[in-house]
């Protein structure tokens, strides 16, 4: 799911550094949403790395992302809503 919204913001913007203008929001945000998203074990990996094992991610990590998450969705609405809201940053954000 949360690869899911990243892409849907994403996609229609022209890509990642453009939803992060676009979104007011960090673009580590959405790298690390990317990051996280596209990693974990069999339920819930968005795809197999290369040479790399595949491990759950933690609860902080799990945290962070759901987090994250509501953050994009919350933008989007204080943007649709005509709000000029701040830059989000990572401080924003729980420690992982």
């Amino acid at each position: 799911m949360a690869y899911f919204v990243l892409s849907y913001l994403q996609v229609p913007a022209g890509g990642r550094k453009a939803a992060a203008r676009v979104l007011m929001i960090d673009d580590t945000i959405l790298g690390k949403i990317g990051e996280l998203s596209s990693t974990g074990d069999l339920s819930t990996a968005r795809k197999v790395p290369k040479n790399v094992p595949l491990r759950p991610l933690s609860g902080p990590e799990t945290s962070w992302l759901e987090e994250a998450v509501k953050l994009l969705i919350l933008r989007c609405g204080e943007l649709a809503s005509g709000a000029t809201p701040s830059l989000a940053t990572m401080a924003q954000l729980p420690r992982m």
